[in-house]
């Protein structure tokens, strides 16, 4: 039964993707296994080899795993992608024997990572206009690019009123945020604009 499940799943492939999947788990597997025994042979232990094989993880989510599964291949991506990607910062963390994992590492990473969990959210909820659906997401990439450099120096900073950093960021002569405000707002400008679209053509479709 499992030989002939394994055959249906390959069998409507085309022939280049059939190709592609095995250069790339070969690429991989070799990347794996040379870094393996280099680690092995050379340090006598694991240390640096878990940093290959999540950032390989990282690459085998977004190059091979949309291809191999048939469902929900946005969702599971970008569910490898951020379970890889804490795991290698926790792996660099004891590779360099560092204390910045939880302090610095894991909030920094958790902002941008929320965002685009929402937004992928968002663009999986069904019975809605694509106009609220892109009015949405674009608030959420406004509000990230406007605060994801005021919330990383917040972090480093040690300041934990991020609320007083956020306002004393954004001063004339800090032109680097002025400019992350100002892609920020054009993100926020587009949400009102889906909504406008959104609401017109849900009230013509209730006229037609």
């Amino acid at each position: 039964m499992e030989a002939v499940n394994s055959e249906d799943s390959t069998k409507g492939r085309h022939p280049a993707v059939k190709l592609y999947l095995g250069v790339m788990l070969g690429a991989y597997g070799i990347a794996v296994l040379t870094c393996l025994i280099c680690n092995l042979v050379i340090q006598h232990t694991l240390s640096w080899f878990y940093i290959v094989l999540f950032s390989i993880g990282i690459a085998f989510s977004v190059t091979i795993l949309p291809v191999l599964v048939k469902k929900h291949r946005v969702i599971l991506s970008a569910l490898g992608v951020t379970l890889f990607m804490f795991l290698l910062l926790y792996a660099c963390n004891r590779y360099t024997g560092g204390d910045w994992l939880y302090r610095y590492a894991f909030p920094i990473a958790a902002l941008p990572v929320i965002a685009a969990w929402l937004m992928i959210l968002t663009a999986k909820i069904k019975g809605i206009s694509w106009y609220f659906k892109s009015a949405v997401i674009s608030l959420l990439a406004g509000v990230l690019i406007t605060t994801l450099n005021i919330w990383i120096d917040a972090v480093l900073s040690g300041n934990d009123n991020l609320v007083k950093t956020f306002v004393l960021m954004f001063r004339p002569t800090n032109a680097t945020y002025l400019v992350n405000a100002l892609v920020g707002l054009c993100f926020v400008i587009y949400f009102f604009i889906g909504l406008f679209l959104g609401i017109s053509k849900r009230e013509k479709n209730r006229q037609q």
